[in-house]
C-alpha cells in the first residue's frame, strides 16, 4: 500500500504530470480502438473468414473477463486508501483483472495472428497500457498483470492453438 500512497502523493504534487499520464492512457486506449477497427475493416475487405475469428475471440475474452471481474469485485486502490483523491480516481471495485489490459492483450494477439511484427508492437503497447493503469492509480499491479496474462492466454488459445 505504501507504493500506491507514494505514487499518489507524487502525482498530487505534480498535477501537470498527472494530466499527461491520463492523456497517455486515453491515447493508448484510442489507438487500440482505432487500430482494431482498421484491422476489422481491412479483413472485411480482404478475408472475411479471418474477420470472424478476429471479432469472436476478443468478444469472448471481453465478455468472460468482464464476468470474472464482476464476480470477484476486487477493490481498486482508491477504495482501500481513502486519502487517494486524485482527479478522476475510480472507486467501486471491479478492479481484477484490468479490462483495459486484457482487451489490449487479446487485440495484440489478433494482430500477431495476422502480422507478427504488428502484433509485437501491439504487445509492447499493451504492456505500456498496464504500466499506465497502475501509475494512474486505477489498478494494483496484480490487476494489470492478471489482465495482460488473461488476454494473452485467451488470444493464444483463440488464435494459435491448432485444431486436432
Amino acid at each position: 500500500m505504501q507504493f500506491y500512497r507514494q505514487l499518489n502523493a507524487y502525482f498530487e504534487k505534480r498535477p501537470e504530470k498527472d494530466k499527461i499520464l491520463r492523456r497517455m492512457g486515453k491515447s493508448l486506449t484510442g489507438t487500440f480502438y482505432l487500430a482494431y477497427t482498421g484491422l476489422c475493416i481491412g479483413l472485411l475487405l480482404t478475408d472475411r473468414k479471418k474477420l470472424v475469428r478476429v471479432l469472436a475471440v476478443p468478444i469472448a475474452c471481453f465478455s468472460t473477463g468482464s464476468l470474472i471481474r464482476a464476480a470477484i469485485n476486487a477493490p481498486r486502490p482508491a477504495d482501500m486508501m481513502p486519502e487517494i483523491n486524485r482527479d478522476g480516481a475510480k472507486r467501486g471495485g471491479k478492479s481484477f483483472p484490468s479490462r483495459h489490459c486484457f482487451s489490449a492483450a487479446v487485440i495484440a494477439a489478433a494482430f500477431a495472428w495476422i502480422n507478427p511484427c504488428v502484433g509485437a508492437a501491439a504487445a509492447v503497447a499493451a504492456m505500456a497500457m498496464a504500466v499506465q493503469r497502475v501509475l494512474e492509480g486505477e489498478h494494483f499491479i496484480r490487476d494489470a498483470a492478471a489482465g495482460l496474462l488473461y488476454g494473452a492466454v485467451f488470444g493464444w488459445l483463440g488464435f494459435f492453438l491448432k485444431k486436432r
